[in-house]
C-alpha cells in the first residue's frame, strides 16, 4: 500500500514539474505562433512519455513535441529553434542542479564513495551544455553535417530547413532576458524533483534530509542523462538510485522501493501520455497505413491526369454548407466549378455538401454531389439563428469519413467545422494528401456576428459593453478562428487563397510551390449586356421610368453592410435624386432596408441564374458595400454584364481600377457612399463608360470557370497527389 501511495503521489507531483518546464518552453516560442499554455503542457507531457517509455534514444520525445508544436500553431523553424533552446537550457540548468547535488553528496558522504563517477558525470553534463549553448548561438548547420544522413533528414524535416531554423535560433539567442527567465523556470523545475524524492521516501517510511534527497535526485538524473542512448535509461536509473540512496544511509529495501517508485511514476504518467499521443495524432497508425498503402498500391501516388496512372484522379471537395438555391457565393462557386468539370478528362470529382438527408446527385460520368446531414448543425442553437449560413459544429462527421474511402486527395474549403476536422483525421490516418482553399473571411465574420449575438442576448447596455469592449470576446473569437485557419493550412500540402496579399500570411506555413491563388470564374454568355431588357424590368417591378436603378445582390445582413447603402440612398432620395434600389437576396435586415427607403426600394428575393443575369444587365449600376469579402462573385458578374460597379477598396482590389472600369468608395460610412452615388447619378455618361470598360475587362482578364478549374485547381491537385508537394 505504501508503495502504491508513493507512486500515485509522485505521479501527481509530476504535473507541477511539467508545468514549470512548459512555462520555460513557452518563453522560447515567438508570440506570433505561441499556443495556449494548456496545449504546451500536453505536448510536454507527451514528449516526456515518449522519452521514458518508447524504445528510442531519450531525445525522441523532444523531437516529437517539436513536431507536434509545428503541426498546431507554430512555424517549423520557430518550433525547431524552441526545441534546441529548451534542450540547451535544460542541460545547462542541469549542470547547476548537478553541482548542487554533488555539493550535498560531499557534505553528507564526505566523498568516500563514487567521487570519480560523480565528477565524470557532472563534467560530461557540463560539456553537453556547452555544446548545446554553442548550437544555440551558432546554428544547426555545422552540427547537422556531422550527423548520420537519416537523423539529419529527420531533424531537418522537423525544423523546416537548416537555414530557416538557424535564423530562428539567432533571433532566439538575441533575446537574452527571455532566455534568462526561461532558465530560471527550468532550474526551478529541476529542484521540484527533490520534493518527489523526499516525499516518496517519507511515504515509504524512510525519513531523510532534503540535502540527501537533492543528492539522490540530481546525481541519478546525471547518470540517466549520460546513458541517453539507453531507451528510458532502463537499468541505469535503477542502479544509480539504489547506489546513491544506500550510500546516504537508506536501507537496501528502501532504496529498491524508491527506484520502483521512480519507474512506476514514469509508467503512470507516461502511459496516458502515449494514449493521448496515439489518439490525437495517430502517428504510429498513420505510418503503418502509409507503409501498407505503399506495399499494396505503389502506383497510387502517381494516379491522376497525365500521370501515367490507371485511372482519373479522384478528388473529394468538402463544402460544409447546405446545397440549396438560396446559398451564398461559396456554394455557388463550387456548383459552377462542378459544372465546368463535367467531361474533363483525368478528373473524377465528388463535392460533399451538407443536406437535410443523405443523397447523391449525378452531374456527369465524372462529377457528382454527395449530401450529408449535419451531425450538430448551428441551426439547432437558438441564439445562432441570425448567422449567414448554417454549418456543422460537430468535431467529427462519421458519414463523411466513410464516404472519403475511395478518394485519392481531399480538398477542404474551410478550416473550422466538422468537414474540415474530419478531413484532417481521415487524411492523417490514411496517408492521403490534403489541400485547401480559402473562400470566406470567417475570422472577421466571427467577430462581427459574435458582437451581434451578444447584443441579441443582452441588449445594448452595460453587460454588452462589458462583454464586447472590456473583455473583448468578439476579438478573442476572431483570433481563435484565425489560429484555427493557420493550424489547418499547416496540415495541408497546398493551399489556395483568394487575394495576392494573403500569400504573405500563409507563406511561412507552406513551401512556395504549395501556395497559389484561386480566382473566381465567370460565365460570360450568361452574364452579358445582351440580356438587357429595361422596359420589362420596370414593368415587372412597377418602377417609374427615368429612375437610376441601383442593384444590390447578396444576403441582407450586417456582413454585407447593406444598411450603409440604404441610408446613403435614403439621404439622396430625400435630396431629390431619382434613385431606386433593387435588392436581389434576403436576410434579417430586409425589413430595415424597406423601412429606410420605403417606395424607393424593391426586394425581389432570391432569383434563378437566368433571371439574375437579366436583372444585372437591366439596371444602371451595381453597388457592393460589403467590407468582408475574399473574392466577390457579384462584382465579376456585374462587370461581365456591362454594369458600372461601386464598391469599397477591399472588394475592388484585383477586380477593377478606380475611375477606369469601376468606382471605389473611399470611406465605409453612409456619407461616403452618398457622395459616390451622387457623382454617378449626376453623370449618366460616366456610368455607361465605366460599364462598357468593365465588360471589356471581363472579356480579356476574368477567367471562365473551366479556366479556373484547369489552371488554378487541377495542377495543384495533380502535384499534391504525386507527392511533389511535401506536407
Amino acid at each position: 500500500m505504501r508503495l502504491a501511495a508513493a507512486i500515485v503521489c509522485a505521479a501527481a507531483w509530476r504535473v507541477v514539474s511539467l508545468a514549470l518546464y512548459a512555462s520555460s518552453w513557452r518563453l522560447l516560442i515567438p508570440a506570433a505562433g505561441r499556443p495556449r499554455f494548456g496545449l504546451l503542457l500536453r505536448l510536454r507531457w507527451i514528449g516526456e512519455a515518449v522519452n521514458t517509455l518508447v524504445p528510442s534514444a531519450q531525445v525522441g520525445g523532444d523531437v516529437a513535441r517539436a513536431q507536434l508544436l509545428a503541426a498546431r500553431a507554430t512555424p517549423k523553424p520557430a518550433a525547431g529553434a524552441a526545441m534546441v533552446g529548451d534542450l540547451a537550457l535544460g542541460t545547462i540548468t542541469q549542470v547547476l542542479f548537478a553541482g548542487a547535488g554533488a555539493a550535498a553528496w560531499l557534505a553528507l558522504a564526505g566523498g568516500r564513495r563514487f567521487g570519480t563517477p560523480i565528477a565524470v558525470g557532472v563534467g560530461l553534463t557540463a560539456l553537453a551544455g556547452v555544446v548545446l549553448l554553442l548550437v544555440l548561438r551558432g546554428g544547426l548547420g555545422a552540427l547537422l553535417t556531422r550527423l548520420p544522413r537519416a537523423l539529419r533528414r529527420r531533424l531537418e524535416s522537423v525544423a523546416g530547413g537548416v537555414d530557416a531554423v538557424d535564423h530562428a535560433l539567432h533571433a532566439l539567442a538575441s533575446r537574452r532576458g527571455r532566455l534568462a527567465v526561461a532558465a530560471v523556470w527550468h532550474l526551478v523545475g529541476w529542484f521540484s524533483h527533490v520534493v518527489e524524492t523526499w516525499s516518496a521516501l517519507a511515504l515509504l517510511g524512510f525519513r531523510t534530509s532534503w540535502a540527501a534527497a537533492l543528492a539522490i535526485e540530481s546525481l541519478s538524473a546525471v547518470a540517466r542523462a549520460g546513458a541517453f542512448f539507453v531507451p528510458g535509461g532502463m537499468g541505469v536509473q535503477e542502479v544509480a538510485v539504489v547506489a546513491l540512496a544506500h550510500g546516504l544511509g537508506v536501507p537496501i529495501p528502501g532504496a529498491l522501493a524508491l527506484a520502483a517508485v521512480k519507474r512506476g511514476r514514469e509508467v503512470v504518467v507516461g502511459l496516458p501520455g502515449l494514449a493521448v499521443w496515439a489518439a490525437g495524432e495517430r502517428t504510429p497508425l498513420r505510418r503503418l497505413l502509409a507503409r501498407l498503402r505503399g506495399r499494396r498500391a505503389p502506383a497510387s501516388a502517381a494516379r491522376g491526369p497525365d500521370s501515367g496512372g490507371d485511372g482519373p484522379l479522384r478528388v473529394a471537395v468538402l463544402v460544409d454548407l447546405a446545397l440549396r438555391p438560396e446559398a451564398g457565393g461559396h456554394v455557388k462557386a463550387w456548383e459552377r466549378l462542378a459544372a465546368a468539370a463535367v467531361g474533363l478528362r483525368g478528373l473524377d470529382l465528388t463535392i460533399h455538401f451538407a443536406g437535410p438527408a443523405p443523397g447523391l446527385q449525378v452531374l456527369g460520368d465524372n462529377v457528382r454531389y454527395r449530401l450529408h446531414p449535419p451531425a450538430f448543425s448551428t441551426a439547432r442553437v437558438p441564439f445562432l439563428a441570425h448567422v449567414p449560413d448554417h454549418t456543422d459544429l460537430a468535431p467529427h462527421h462519421r458519414g463523411l469519413a466513410h464516404a472519403l474511402a475511395g478518394a485519392d486527395l481531399v480538398h477542404t474549403t474551410d478550416a473550422y467545422f466538422a468537414f474540415a476536422r474530419t478531413a484532417e483525421r481521415v487524411t492523417r490516418r490514411r496517408g492521403l494528401p490534403l489541400t485547401s482553399s480559402v473562400h470566406t473571411d470567417t475570422p472577421r465574420y466571427t467577430r462581427l456576428f459574435a458582437a451581434a449575438t451578444i447584443h441579441r442576448l443582452t441588449g445594448h447596455g452595460r453587460c454588452a459593453r462589458l462583454l464586447n469592449d472590456a473583455l473583448g470576446l468578439p476579438a478573442r473569437a476572431e483570433a481563435r478562428m484565425q489560429r484555427r485557419l493557420l493550424g489547418h493550412l499547416r496540415r495541408c500540402r497546398a493551399a489556395l487563397v483568394s487575394r495576392p496579399e494573403e500569400l504573405a500570411r500563409v507563406a511561412r506555413l507552406l513551401p512556395p510551390e504549395g501556395l497559389g491563388l484561386l480566382r473566381r470564374g465567370i460565365d460570360r454568355a450568361l452574364f452579358s449586356p445582351l440580356r438587357r431588357d429595361r422596359p420589362r424590368l420596370e414593368l415587372e417591378l412597377r418602377i417609374r421610368p427615368g429612375r437610376l436603378l441601383v442593384l444590390f445582390v447578396g444576403r441582407l445582413d450586417r456582413g454585407k453592410n447593406v444598411l450603409v447603402l440604404a441610408r446613403a440612398m435614403a439621404a439622396l432620395v430625400a435630396a431629390g435624386f431619382p434613385l431606386h434600389l433593387v435588392c436581389a437576396g434576403d436576410g434579417p435586415d430586409r425589413r430595415l432596408v424597406e423601412a429606410c427607403l420605403g417606395p424607393a426600394v424593391t426586394c425581389v428575393g432570391h432569383l434563378a441564374p437566368a433571371a439574375l443575369a437579366r436583372l444585372y444587365a437591366s439596371v444602371d449600376l451595381v453597388a457592393h458595400p460589403s467590407e468582408i469579402e475574399e473574392r466577390s462573385n457579384v462584382v465579376a458578374e456585374a462587370m461581365s454584364s456591362g454594369r458600372a460597379v461601386l464598391a469599397g477598396a477591399a472588394v475592388a482590389r484585383g477586380l477593377f481600377s478606380d475611375g477606369q472600369d469601376g468606382m471605389v468608395v473611399s470611406g465605409t460610412d453612409a456619407a461616403s457612399w452618398a457622395r459616390a452615388l451622387a457623382q454617378l447619378a449626376a453623370h449618366p455618361a460616366l456610368c455607361a463608360r465605366l460599364g462598357a470598360a468593365a465588360r471589356r475587362r471581363a472579356e480579356t482578364v476574368l477567367p471562365t470557370w473551366r479556366e479556373v478549374l484547369e489552371q488554378d485547381l487541377v495542377p495543384v491537385w495533380r502535384r499534391s497527389a504525386r507527392r511533389e508537394l511535401c506536407s
